[in-house]
């Protein structure tokens, strides 16, 4: 059996950017078919009062996409080919099950 040497397998081909932040920490959720990631991001003091969002980074814009008050989180889950985005509201009482798209 012959050995397989390193040029045996084509390089993966990928570019790593960095999508920021809204001035805090952010970590990405998904990724569609044409690029759009989602994920969620909180301010740097406030990580664990409620403040923290969801974002859609798409075509090199970094949008916020915070739906309730300060005492309310949007956890993104998920974003489908064409652009609907999954996630979960936190309200005052219990979790809800959301489904963002058009906006």
């Amino acid at each position: 059996m012959a050995a397989l040497g390193p040029s045996s397998f084509a390089s993966p081909m990928y570019t790593a950017t960095n999508v920021g932040s809204f001035g805090g920490y952010a970590s990405a959720s998904a990724i569609n078919a044409s690029g759009q990631i989602v994920g969620n991001s909180c301010p740097p003091n406030n990580a664990t009062q409620g403040s923290c969002g969801g974002f859609l980074y798409s075509e090199g814009v970094l949008t916020d996409l915070y739906l309730g008050s300060p005492d309310q989180l949007l956890g993104v889950t998920g974003i489908d080919d064409a652009g609907q985005i999954t996630g979960v509201f936190l309200g005052l009482i219990h979790y809800q099950a959301i489904l963002y798209q058009n906006g």
